[in-house]
């Protein structure tokens, strides 16, 4: 199967050369290290060297110069193939060129290449706006890739025994159409495939991950540097208590926000901007907040005759009832996290939020194993724990289980895998002893596969359903071990626990039964609104 996707327009750029993101275009579509050395790249109606001059001079030729911003000079299209189809180089290039053929004709000057440094066999055509023998301007109407773009790209498929979008699909080329349009306006995007992995779980970028969590260091900056301020009575000295912290500082100018200066937190890898962190953090603005504190007050002059009032009040000291033992318990936690200091404590540093966030964390689970197995008792906590280690036993024999269906196809996989990054070797290797060499070691691993009993049509989709079984598996296992820790904490607190406060969960949250009755009023209500 392949699909056809109009990218977009080329227009003329904000600055620079009229012609630049044009030429860019065109470089980028012919560059030879993606297209083996220029190997499975051509041209139509002009020449790869000297395609650029050749649209210019049409448009020139015509009057089609316009200086406006929104001028059309080009058209950009992709032509996207099925990786399950494992589609040649060869055959994707005839179908690009035979593409171009067809549906351009005569009548525009346009580029086209193979980009085999992917992983999923892909086109580019880059064709001219204005038509070569009328001097019309290409026009696109709606409904036009159904009609005339894809029927053409599907003809060239059966030609070459390849799936048409609608044998993939089933559905017709207008349906394929709307739904896209649908999608787009819920604001559902395609992803490609070698990046849903990724982006499914941790990106190795770690600034991103760490934008992504509760405390990130932007968060920690701010915070830092609005404490600098309020110490501080001038720039230098706010630079002191900068520097005495730990940070570092640096200045700079830029074209857009003037000077700025950039800082790095203890543990950070590089320096960040400070007015990335917002209008309040840039340079001038950090210079006013921390003068506005040295301005002297507005001095009020009492008059003559005025009586001042003093009122006064009363307060009746309230005697203290005895904490429980629940509440005991509960207070004891909130000094270790550090939510009530016994005294005043120094600066926190990023490192001291992300702990005290990972106490939270543990504690809100230990909380949530409390209500959900109505531990009151140190005999309870010892039930709830074994339940949790057999949820975790449980998780690993599963794992095991899986891993035993999945052996005797364990090499078979990774011959696949094997042959796959041998035959992308394939297109970047020159010398001809080594490619029959990586040749002849993807036929013996054809072989071998095929005595497997497992088809070439039945591994992608063995080696998908696997991968996604094992991580659901390893985030199971990972949220079990974690109610183990959990229980284990929860049970320890209990044994050094002199009195069972099962009377007090009742009080703040009820009985079961109670709770039950709650809830099931409720759905109650609800159903008769």
């Amino acid at each position: 199967m392949a699909i056809t996707k109009i990218i977009g327009a080329i227009h003329p750029p904000k600055s620079g050369s009229r012609y630049k993101v044009l030429n860019n275009t065109i470089e980028y579509i012919l560059n030879p290290e993606k297209t083996a050395g220029g190997l499975y790249t051509g041209a139509r109606n002009c020449f790869t060297d000297t395609a650029l001059a050749d649209m210019v001079r049409t448009k020139e030729y015509y009057g089609k110069t316009s200086s406006r911003k929104s001028e059309r000079l080009g058209y950009h299209m992709t032509i996207a193939f099925s990786p399950e189809e494992q589609v040649s180089p060869e055959v994707a290039f005839h179908v690009v060129s035979e593409f171009a053929e067809k549906y351009l004709g005569k009548d525009y000057e346009a580029v086209y290449s193979v980009h085999t440094d992917c992983g999923h066999m892909h086109g580019h055509i880059c064709f001219n706006s204005v038509n070569l023998r009328t001097g019309y301007k290409y026009r696109y109407e709606d409904g036009d890739w159904a009609k005339s773009i894809q029927p053409v790209v599907d003809s060239l498929c059966q030609k070459y025994g390849l799936h048409t979008l609608s044998m993939d699909t089933g559905v017709t080329n207008e349906e394929y159409e709307q739904q896209q349009k649908e999608r787009k306006k819920q604001g559902y995007y395609r992803k490609r495939e070698h990046q849903t992995e990724q982006r499914a779980g941790k990106s190795n970028n770690k600034y991103h991950n760490d934008a992504r969590e509760p405390y990130a260091w932007n968060t920690h900056l701010c915070a830092a540097i609005d404490q600098f301020i309020l110490k501080s009575s001038s720039y230098p000295e706010f630079e002191q208590h900068i520097r005495e912290a730990g940070y570092q500082i640096k200045s700079g100018n830029s074209e857009k926000y003037g000077p700025y200066i950039k800082i790095k937190a203890p543990g950070m890898g590089i320096f960040r901007k400070t007015y990335q962190l917002g209008k309040e953090y840039t340079l001038p603005r950090i210079t006013e907040r921390i003068l506005v504190k040295t301005k002297p007050m507005p001095e009020y002059v009492i008059p003559d005759g005025a009586v001042m009032l003093v009122p006064v009040r009363y307060f009746v000291r309230m005697k203290r009832r005895p904490l429980s033992a629940a509440m005991k318990r509960y207070y004891a936690r909130l000094y270790r996290l550090g939510v009530k200091p016994h005294y005043p404590k120094r600066h926190l540093t990023y490192q001291d939020v992300k702990a005290a966030a990972a106490a939270a964390d543990r504690m809100e689970r230990q909380m949530d194993l409390v209500v959900r197995y109505q531990i009151g008792t140190a005999e309870s906590a010892e039930e709830a724990l074994s339940r949790c280690i057999r949820e975790m036993d449980a998780v690993k024999e599963e794992q095991k289980a899986v891993a035993g269906l999945h052996a005797p196809y364990k090499r078979i996989v990774y011959l696949y895998k094997r042959r796959r990054k041998l035959e992308e070797k394939l297109l970047s290797v020159q010398s001809p002893e080594e490619r029959a060499g990586i040749r002849a070691d993807c036929e013996r691993i054809t072989k071998e596969i095929e005595s497997s009993g497992l088809s070439e049509e039945q591994l992608p989709g063995y080696i998908e359903n696997y991968d996604a079984k094992r991580k659901e598996l390893r985030r199971r296992l990972r949220d079990a071990e974690e109610n183990v820790k959990a229980a284990q904490e929860v049970r320890k607190e209990f044994r050094n626990e002199a009195e069972p406060y099962t009377g007090e969960m009742e009080k703040f949250y009820g009985s079961v039964s109670d709770r039950e009755a709650a809830r099931r009023s409720g759905v109650q209500k609800g159903r008769a609104k």
